[in-house]
């Protein structure tokens, strides 16, 4: 609902009433919408979405925060607001706000400035690619392994093969292909720059693992000028200033967790961790993965119980016992959950460590603080009570079966089929020559008449193809995006040289019972939506909402 309509379903607009706060946007009831809560809303739609800056987005979206206010204040007369999930996701909130603050502080505000013999360097290394291949292990000792067996005249690629999971790099001999400044990580890079056409490197570490690297070939662009070093200044200086803020963020945090000396008790945590394995991936099947509270959750303190007051790791003298970290196990990053739980655990403590680091400071006093975790419950309750007020609503069968009607052309399009001839020439030059011809032949006695003395071509009828097919594995990718009747190639196959056109097109939709789950989840988020306009109309005739038009229209956006 956008602002305009809001204000013609009785909202009292601030005209001739005392004006709102020089800071404040909008009031709803005893609840403050100001510019800071604007901003934080608006400006991440500018930048991740297609909507442009105009009056009419800035109205949709301040529309949209009083809405959300609305729809929280009801959830909170309704005492949803009591529910332990909450408490976290408000912990999580500051957490998250903790976070940003002193990422400034520590690193923002103090990346080092890109000198000129560092600009320098990284336009002659941006003219002066090289052709690398490597090997890569997780591994120092198996990388110091293979290093060694290279001194003793090992092949490349035979190692190459075994050091690989990735078939295409097993197969080419861990071939990354020309690389410059910019495309690797600044480890591997400067050990890159490092040497000589066919020398090896010793084992590099970068924060993906480890690396033995092989300069192939060299390239040079000798006529370089300081026209084009101003060319491509900022884009260098950018690449800089990205990895030193890089460095630097890495070197706050291993200086914090080594500050901090992480231990984790060698029996408790590992059995913890154990009893977690199984338990996450029963989450993850689910699709309960990201649920900040669920009953899964809470079971591992049912499992867990005999340990729960045990010793499981001390960080900067505090201890946690299990029964500690289970408390915090909602805030973990339920990706990480799903990887490596002692890294995950580590992380955890990390965020624990910032998160005190901002108490000591008050952050949590920060306007700028309580304003983002205000937003979170807002965001929360409101769709709280969306889904209390969606579950005395059924989503009929008939209900999902209209949605698939309404929408199958649009939302669940199937990939085009295709129907493809494919023409078997003897030689490329042959190929070339009907290929100008081939389009604008409009039938298949036309195409056939093509046929000469000197050029003889096969013609195959290769029929519908609804993607690739194991006998033509391109063609489909090669002609899905092209105009019908547009010949593509030459190409070379077992039968020789081949031109290959698509000549029928079919779009359809992909069939409901395919794709049920998606329909109805689909459904139910547009019913959803309706609901919210609904009982937004219908909360707001008893609130008192004024908005202040004038200073929304004149808001600059710079901080």
């Amino acid at each position: 609902m956008i602002l305009i309509e809001l204000i013609l379903l009785n909202l009292i607009i601030s005209c001739g009433r005392s004006k709102l706060p020089e800071n404040v946007l909008a009031e709803v009831a005893n609840e403050q919408i100001s510019v800071s809560d604007f901003k934080r809303a608006y400006l991440p739609v500018l930048l991740y979405s297609d909507k442009k800056e105009s009056l009419q987005t800035r109205e949709e979206i301040l529309s949209f925060l009083i809405d959300q206010t609305i729809l929280a204040s009801e959830a909170r007369s309704l005492q949803l607001d009591t529910i332990p999930t909450l408490a976290v996701l408000k912990r999580t909130a500051q957490k998250t706000a903790f976070t940003r603050i002193l990422y400034k502080d520590w690193v923002k505000d103090i990346i080092p400035a890109a000198s000129e013999a560092e600009l320098r360097a990284a336009f002659q290394r941006s003219h002066n690619p090289r052709l690398v291949r490597h090997l890569f292990t997780k591994d120092k000792t198996e990388a110091d392994r293979l290093y060694q067996q290279l001194l003793k005249g090992a092949d490349w690629n035979v190692l190459a093969a075994t050091s690989f999971n990735e078939s295409s790099l097993a197969e080419s001999g861990g071939v990354l292909g020309w690389i410059k400044f910019g495309d690797m990580d600044p480890d591997f890079e400067a050990a890159v720059y490092g040497l000589e056409a066919m020398e090896i490197s010793t084992p590099i570490k970068t924060r993906f693992g480890w690396h033995i690297i092989r300069v192939d070939e060299q390239s040079r662009e000798l006529m370089l000028t300081e026209y084009d070093y101003s060319l491509a200044r900022s884009q260098l200086k950018r690449i800089i200033r990205e990895r030193h803020e890089q460095r630097l963020a890495d070197s706050v945090a291993n200086g914090m967790m080594s500050s901090a000396n992480l231990i984790f008790h060698p029996e408790i945590a590992p059995k913890v961790w154990t009893v977690m394995r199984d338990q996450v991936r029963g989450l993850l099947y689910s699709g309960q993965i990201d649920e900040l509270d669920t009953p899964e959750l809470e079971n591992f303190q049912n499992k867990l119980d005999p340990i729960l007051d045990a010793e499981m790791l001390r960080f900067s003298g505090t201890i946690w016992t299990v029964k500690d970290f289970l408390e915090r196990l909602p805030e973990m990053n339920r990706q990480m959950m799903l990887t490596n739980l002692k890294s995950a655990t580590a992380f955890l403590v990390r965020d624990e460590i910032i998160y005190q680091e901002g108490l000591k400071k008050n952050l949590d006093q920060s306007p700028e603080v309580e304003g983002e975790v205000r937003d979170r419950e807002n965001q929360f309750l409101a769709n709280l009570y969306l889904r209390f007020k969606a579950n005395s609503q059924t989503l009929s069968d008939a209900a999902i079966q209209e949605h698939y009607r309404l929408y199958s052309n649009s939302r669940y399009q199937a990939p085009d089929s295709i129907y493809i001839h494919e023409y078997i020439f003897d030689n490329v030059e042959q190929a070339l020559a009907v290929k100008g011809q081939l389009g604008s032949s409009t039938s298949r006695a036309e195409i056939l008449a093509l046929s000469t003395s000197d050029i003889k071509f096969k013609v195959n009828d290769l029929g519908w193809f609804q993607g690739s097919r194991p006998d033509r594995a391109d063609y489909y990718h090669r002609l899905v995006n092209q105009a019908l009747n547009t010949p593509t190639g030459p190409l070379k196959n077992a039968e020789g040289t081949v031109l290959i056109m698509a000549t029928k097109r079919h779009r359809h939709a992909k069939p409901l019972e395919q794709i049920y789950d998606t329909v109805r989840l689909d459904a139910e988020d547009d019913q959803l939506g309706k609901l919210r306009l609904r009982e937004v109309q219908k909360l707001s005739e008893n609130q008192t909402i004024r908005i202040d038009l004038e200073k929304l229209q004149s808001l600059s956006l710079k901080k």
